[in-house]
């Protein structure tokens, strides 16, 4: 979950005591397919809040699973992971690549 908690009142946030004291407590979308580039360059699934995604509806949990840069990997990868989840599904969004802070 890189270094994400549940907390009850918060919903899914970074760990009040983290890494990045700007976003300790608050929530912090994924940005990349790997956890780490460098130190882990294998994709995850993740869990996220939708309305950090454009084009989806807020209010929801998804699971991501990859994030890709064509159509044509986006669709390589819903035929791996269709397997196991048969409703998964290509979205198309957005996702802002410049410094956060």
């Amino acid at each position: 979950m890189n270094g994400r908690v549940w907390d009850p009142n918060r919903g899914l946030i970074l760990a009040d005591v983290c890494d990045d004291p700007v976003y300790c407590g608050e929530y912090l979308p994924r940005r990349y397919n790997e956890l780490h580039v460098m130190m882990n360059p294998v994709g995850y699934i993740s869990v996220e809040k939708s309305e950090a995604y454009l084009h989806l509806p807020n209010g929801y949990y998804i699971a991501l699973a990859a994030i890709c840069d064509s159509n044509e990997e986006a669709e390589q990868e819903l035929l791996r992971f269709k397997l196991f989840a048969p409703k998964v599904y290509v979205a198309k969004t957005a996702i802002y690549m410049g410094c956060i802070h």
